[in-house]
């Protein structure tokens, strides 16, 4: 089944960041959202909050057209839990599943042209998540790849591919001392900080009204903290094995 020539109903799950949230859209208009309040559980959240998404707005999930979800880079089990409910949903209804970047969602809220925005996600470890948008009438359009640096690396690097950048998201809350100290002084509101699921179905319209394809594959711009604390005592087990 593809989505229909008439209307254009789309599910968006966004659980790469902190706050998680689902929306309901028919042809670009919001029908209704959901959002998790900051650190509390998303696998929790998602399922239920997609049925009381479709009870609210009286639809049926088979009328469906699309799903959409944020692929990161973010929260390594966050970010599985809303590729994973939307693949297979997807799969169940024989519909496209689109995915979309944290940091071209947070680039779309922030960015008013013709200013450039600086997307940052953060990555913990004292890292962030980044990448920097030219942003024109249509919209923001990245430039280079999506990066995994230090908060001061990230400014640095930053002001080489633009001028007077707008640092947006919650990795520029989070560390925004870091990048004070490095010479940035243009921020984002806060309300922008995190990937909305309403934002995250606008832009799955639009890719899948303009034919492109968006595979729902998560970005991984660093192993997950699990396999590299596993990594580690593999590590320190040799070590210790061979010093006995």
């Amino acid at each position: 089944m593809r989505p229909s020539e008439t209307t254009l109903l789309i599910l968006g799950i966004e659980t790469s960041t902190q706050r998680a949230g689902v929306a309901l859209s028919r042809d670009g208009r919001l029908l209704a959202s959901a959002a998790l309040g900051v650190g509390r559980g998303h696998a929790e959240f998602t399922s239920p909050a997609i049925d009381f998404l479709l009870d609210q707005v009286q639809i049926e999930v088979s009328e469906l057209d699309a799903i959409a979800v944020g692929i990161g880079p973010g929260l390594f089990t966050g970010m599985r839990v809303g590729v994973i409910t939307g693949e297979l949903m997807a799969y169940a209804l024989e519909i496209p599943v689109v995915g979309v970047s944290s940091l071209d969602l947070i680039a779309r809220q922030a960015g008013v042209a013709p200013d450039p925005v600086v997307a940052v996600v953060d990555a913990r470890r004292n890292e962030v998540f980044w990448a920097c948008y030219q942003v024109d009438e249509s919209g923001p359009a990245r430039l280079g790849e999506m990066s995994l640096s230090s908060p001061a690396e990230c400014a640095r690097r930053a002001r080489e591919l633009v001028d007077s950048p707008i640092f947006a998201g919650n990795g520029a809350i989070e560390h925004r001392d870091e990048f004070v100290a490095e010479g940035v002084s243009r921020f984002a509101p806060p309300a922008t900080a995190f990937p909305m699921a309403e934002t995250l179905t606008e832009e799955a319209a639009t890719i899948l009204e303009g034919g492109r394809q968006a595979p729902a594959k998560p970005i991984y711009l660093r192993e997950p903290d699990a396999e590299i604390n596993w990594i580690r005592a593999e590590r320190i087990g040799a070590v210790t094995e061979a010093a006995s």
